[in-house]
């Protein structure tokens, strides 16, 4: 009788090759999470200035724009394992080059944007291989675990990442967070040395499972992709700006922080791990309008709410909201590609969501100048409900004047 996998064991970590690769990218992914809280807290304490963090984002998110596309080419025609490992030791030279100026001291805002920079070249390479490098790694029928696998990687990172660096800083310093984090690439090195001595990869199209079929295709997927723009610009950059929201509090900054962060990363996980076991593409056209309107709602109620409980309550919905839009999203997007543009289409996701952060950044940085930073939060996410609210309102009356045009009715 033939053995089956274990029910308490999913199907794809069974294959060793995927196993060693699950692993050294779980732990990278956490040490990264873990630097991108501490990067603004470090940042905030040395410079204390808002313009300066937009303006940091913003480039190392139009850098990883740039780059985005040509990554996408670059996946659908060479080895997704090579480069994941010139995406992976451009991002661990990062790491250690904020580590040694963390501890030396002499960081100036000049190079500070130039390490912003080169690290947005390597997330810009490093995001469209990595669910191809992942499809690639398993068999035909393993396929679906694998990016069920990635996704609760991915948002578990979220959620441990900020925990790790909470931790670290209210225990110890900012500054080990950037050594924990040049420390965490080493498994995944060894992971990719191993699979390449033991596997030939094969530069394979995406299984079935994961290809689209042509008569499926969201006539939507446009809305879908200007919505995931809108929220990018007026939502996600709350995240990153934390760290200045938090130096309000009148005691223990740390532990706020923290808190905060802490709030986001459950929200993130939870949804993360109930998506990648039951979300569907129905499940996620049926949720993800509702979601854009209460993400931006929070995201204007959290610097109104300022430093509370209250406000760790509305960061747990807002990493929730967060994942389900990242999530939804890419599932939508997903059963709407070809296989063999895959790679392509993945770097235009990515290009549409790191655009909208580096734009919301700068926005919110620029406004900050002229009121406070909690303000300038609200007022960003306050203009994408009027903006969202429009757009539905065109397309609606757009679907009914077709609709119109074609029965004869309204004429």
């Amino acid at each position: 009788m033939e053995e089956r996998p274990s029910r308490l064991v999913p199907a794809a970590l069974l294959q060793p090759h995927y196993l060693a690769f699950f692993t050294g990218q779980t732990l990278s992914l956490i040490g990264t999470n873990a630097q991108r809280v501490a990067l603004p807290w470090l940042m905030w304490q040395a410079f204390g200035s808002e313009l300066l963090l937009g303006l940091a984002l913003s480039i190392e998110s139009s850098a990883a724009l740039i780059v985005c596309y040509f990554s996408g080419i670059a996946t659908d025609r060479m080895s997704r394992l090579w480069l994941v490992s010139i995406a992976k030791s451009m991002s661990a030279i990062h790491a250690g080059a904020l580590a040694y100026f963390a501890f030396t001291g002499g960081l100036t805002e000049a190079f500070f944007l130039l390490l912003s920079c080169f690290h947005g070249i390597s997330v810009g390479l490093n995001q469209p291989v990595r669910i191809h490098a992942t499809v690639t790694l398993v068999s035909k029928e393993h396929a679906p675990s694998a990016l069920a696998l990635d996704a609760v990687a991915s948002n578990g990172a979220i959620f441990i990442g900020p925990l790790v660096a909470a931790l670290t800083i209210y225990f110890f310093d900012a500054r080990y967070v950037f050594l924990l984090n040049l420390i965490s690439y080493a498994p995944m090195f060894v992971a990719i040395y191993a699979i390449r001595h033991r596997l030939k990869e094969k530069i394979s199209h995406l299984h079935s499972e994961i290809q689209s079929d042509p008569k499926a295709i969201d006539p939507n997927v446009g809305y879908y992709l200007f919505a995931r723009f809108l929220i990018a610009t007026c939502a996600f950059p709350l995240q990153q700006f934390i760290a200045p929201l938090v130096s309000q509090a009148p005691h223990d900054q740390k532990f706020t922080f923290g808190l905060f962060s802490t709030s986001m990363g459950i929200g993130a996980l939870g949804v993360g791990l109930v998506l990648s076991y039951i979300g569907s593409k129905r499940l996620a056209q049926i949720l993800l309008r509702p979601s854009d309107v209460l993400i931006l709602l929070v995201s204007v109620l959290v610097p109104l709410c300022g430093v509370s409980y209250l406000g760790a309550l509305l960061l747990l919905l807002y990493g929730a909201l967060t994942a389900f839009s990242r999530i939804g999203g890419q599932v939508i997007l997903q059963a709407n590609t070809r296989s063999r543009r895959y790679g392509r289409t993945m770097s235009i996701w990515w290009i549409v969501i790191t655009g909208g952060q580096a734009l919301g950044a700068l926005l919110i940085g620029w406004v900050a100048q002229e009121s406070s930073l909690a303000w300038a939060i609200a007022i960003v996410g306050i203009t994408g409900l009027f903006i969202l609210a429009g757009t539905r309102f065109v397309m609606s009356h757009s679907l009914q004047t077709r609709g119109a045009r074609k029965t004869g009715i309204g004429l």
